[in-house]
């Protein structure tokens, strides 16, 4: 009896599939990472609220998504957004007189909490070209993280599920092609 040793094209395929299984397991932020997930071990390990950004479809209004983890500690979660350190809204109704911020600024941000855990500001952008900051801070309890970001309303995406099924095409003509190719399936 001899033993067959594995071909050697089913190495890669088991880095990919390792690969993808962190991918997935590590895809929302706050979920701890797989151990095959050797990217995420200390690199991309989420410090605090993630930033997701982009256009709405009709108004073209820049939405900034604070996704932060959930918890039940009291009081919160409260939220505020600062564009270049400049507050635009807040969530916390015992806010301070002299940070609320001014009416025209009042005007065109809206900050608000969508369950279970993101904190949204919707703003109405001047057309002028230049990037700007944004500044999370979440408060659950006696403790707060930030996040910031920086970026041009000019290069943003719509926000709409066509992005979302064009990303997942990608994923999907990317698998269907390699996939053949690991397992040798494709050779000349």
């Amino acid at each position: 009896m001899t033993l067959h040793s594995p071909p050697l094209s089913a190495c890669p395929l088991v880095v990919f599939l390792s690969c993808m299984i962190g991918l997935t397991a590590a895809s929302t932020g706050y979920q701890k990472p797989s151990f095959l997930d050797f990217d995420s071990w200390w690199y991309h390990t989420p410090r605090g609220p993630q930033i997701f950004s982009c256009l709405t479809y009709l108004e073209r209004n820049v939405r900034v998504d604070c996704e932060f983890p959930k918890s039940d500690k009291i009081p919160g979660p409260f939220c505020e957004f600062k564009q270049d350190g400049r507050l635009m809204g807040t969530t916390n109704p015992n806010n301070p007189v002299h940070l609320i911020p001014p009416i025209e600024t009042r005007r065109r941000a809206n900050v608000t909490l969508v369950p279970p855990n993101i904190c949204r500001l919707t703003w109405m952008p001047m057309s002028d070209d230049r990037a700007y900051a944004y500044t999370c801070r979440v408060y659950q309890g006696s403790t707060w993280k930030e996040n910031s970001m920086s970026f041009n309303q000019r290069h943003l995406l719509v926000c709409s599920a066509l992005t979302v099924i064009a990303h997942a095409a990608l994923w999907i003509v990317s698998i269907t092609v390699s996939l053949p190719v690991s397992l040798g399936l494709l050779s000349v």
